[in-house]
């Protein structure tokens, strides 16, 4: 008697898929967006400060008041670290 032959993993019969990496978005060379999208974040924590402390008459020790101009604030911030040269 012939020994049977043991079953055929398939696994092994597999390829690997190739691999490609993602662009991530907002990273790389393109700085535009970047900038963008934190320019338009500063605008937008700033004007709503700003109707809340104008239209709403909230006192400027308000959170709603403090909230959005801190987040704008950092924004200015992260927006001046992307646009200064690394060294």
């Amino acid at each position: 008697m012939s020994e049977p032959t043991p079953p055929t993993n398939p696994l092994e019969k597999r390829r690997r898929v190739e691999y490609a990496p993602m662009a991530m978005p907002f990273t790389g060379g393109s700085q535009q967006g970047k900038t963008l999208l934190f320019v338009a974040i500063v605008f937008v924590c700033a004007g709503v400060s700003a109707y809340m402390y104008f239209v709403q008459h909230m006192p400027l020790t308000d959170m709603r008041v403090i909230g959005p101009a801190m987040g704008a604030l950092w924004f200015v911030l992260r927006l001046f670290m992307t646009l200064t040269p690394r060294t």
